[in-house]
């Protein structure tokens, strides 16, 4: 279960300015989005803020079902955006 902390966290680093609407990190919507655990928790990712980004349901769909090469293009600007905010070694957490 992700804290309360952690999800304010997250959506405070992902609102670019726009608080308190959090910006979908692939698409920059804002409103309401889900979090998406980077590395997946079915494979020992856990719920730290390094491995939650926000998305709007269409791109956390996307991510979840779509194609590989589609699913590739999105997950290149979610690592821009945490190597923006956390460094090269930003997964090292995850």
């Amino acid at each position: 279960m992700i804290s309360k902390k952690v999800k304010e966290t997250v959506y405070e680093r992902d609102s670019f300015g726009y608080t308190p609407y959090p910006n979908c990190v692939t698409c920059g919507t804002t409103g309401k989005h889900h979090l998406h655990h980077i590395g997946k928790r079915s494979q020992g990712g856990n719920d730290t803020e390094r491995n939650l980004i926000n998305l709007c349901m269409k791109c956390h769909n996307i991510i979840h079902n779509e194609k590989p090469e589609v699913r590739k293009a999105l997950q290149a600007k979610i690592d821009e955006h945490m190597i923006d905010k956390y460094g090269e070694d930003w997964n090292s957490e995850c």
